[in-house]
Parts: C-alpha cells; structure tokens; sequence
C-alpha cells in the first residue's frame, strides 16, 4: 500500500508496478505549442505556486488530491504533472495510472529542471 501522504492510498500489491514515463523540459516546451488539449499539472502547494508557475498548468495540490485525483483520472487527454523535483509529481502519475489514466508523463526534474532547462528569468526556490 503506497500514499501520497494526504488520505490517498493506493495499491500495486499483485500487480507489475507501472513505469512512470517522463518527459523533459525541452519536450514539453515544444509539445505545448502544438497540442491545445496537453494538461499540465502542478502539484505543489500554493507557497511554491504563487512564487512561480509553468504557463499554462493547473493548480493541483497534491495536498488537496483526494478532491481532484479520480476526476484527472478520467481524462484521456496527455497529462503532464510536475512538481519542484519530481518526486511527487511521480507518485501522483502512479496513483493516476492505478485509476486508469493512460497518458500521464512526470516532467523530469520538475520546474527546477524547467527553470534551468526552459526559463531562465523564471523565479526560483
């Protein structure tokens, strides 16, 4: 039994535990400017958002995820979730997969490999 450390608990026990497929900084980049229906999840907490942000991501807290996780769960569209580092953004991609979310990538590095890969102007903590 795994959690993400708010209530959410989820299981692989008997079963393959999935790979996380990532994507990089660079990639999303491009990505973005082509797919319109890309999500891109952020998952920190409303400290680390209000100090700086992806253009165009969702505030998702991985605090408040219990009210969001299944209904992100159910859309088919490409789901990118980061985090500061990519630690949590990766166990929320896992939580999703369990759900049956089949297009989530963890963007590798997390806004700290963004602001170093992508923005460099961008804010950092």
């Amino acid at each position: 039994m795994y959690s993400l450390g708010n209530g959410i608990l989820f299981s692989m026990e008997g079963h393959h535990v999935p790979e996380i497929k990532s994507i990089s900084p660079k990639e999303l980049k491009e990505k973005a400017l082509f797919d319109r229906s890309l999500r891109i999840l952020d998952v920190r907490e409303l400290e680390e958002w209000d100090i700086c942000r992806i253009p165009g991501s969702i505030f998702r807290p991985l605090s408040l995820a219990n009210t969001w996780l299944e209904e992100e769960a159910g859309n088919s569209a490409l789901t990118i979730v980061y985090c500061h580092h990519g630690i949590r953004s990766a166990q929320v991609c896992l939580a999703l997969t369990q759900l049956g979310h089949r297009n989530v990538r963890n963007l590798a590095g997390g806004i700290a490999a963004w602001q170093r890969d992508v923005d460099r102007a961008m804010p950092t903590y």
